[in-house]
């Protein structure tokens, strides 16, 4: 049997809602959207970082991260700031070469992302007669600026390997 309350009720709210589906379902949609956006942006400074370290570049190589980023890399302290970033890029050219890099994970909120992934680096250490392959995992913090740049606000790694004997 039909109410005619019912009837009411469905003609009055089946507008509000179906404006509400519509109103977060297009959220939903435009939020996706950004989130598909910043990881593909993170994903080619990424590339272009790792371009720029792999040439000696080290100006270019701290133009990814951001003027206050700190940097926390294995058995060293930690260096703050794109300045003494470039510096400790200069001062290891020489130490480490073929970085090449893997996304694991990028999770997207706002202005801020959270990279996960693992390395592979040469390593040819002064005095040393050979180099050697390090392995290893990084976290990068990526943070959007006003010019809206992704650029590394935080960036650590560690080797996977052993400590020597």
């Amino acid at each position: 049997m039909f109410d005619r309350n019912n009837n009411f009720m469905m003609t009055r709210f089946a507008p509000l809602a179906l404006f509400f589906v519509l109103l977060f379902g297009c959220s939903i949609s435009f939020a996706q959207k950004n989130i598909d956006e910043a990881k593909a942006a993170i994903t080619a400074a990424r590339a272009e970082y790792l371009k720029a370290y792999n040439a000696d570049d080290p100006i270019k190589t701290a133009f990814y991260y951001g003027n206050t980023a700190l940097l926390m890399p294995p058995n060293q302290q930690k260096i703050t700031g794109r300045a003494a970033i470039k510096e400790y890029y200069k001062a290891n050219a020489q130490i480490y070469s073929d970085y090449f890099s893997s996304t694991t994970k990028i999770v997207i909120e706002e202005k801020t992302a959270i990279e996960t992934g693992s390395y592979t680096v040469t390593v040819q250490l002064p005095g040393a007669t050979e180099s050697f392959i390090d392995r290893g995992k990084y976290l990068c913090i990526w943070q959007k600026g006003d010019d809206d740049k992704w650029r590394i606000g935080y960036d650590i790694y560690n080797t996977d390997l052993a400590p020597a004997k």
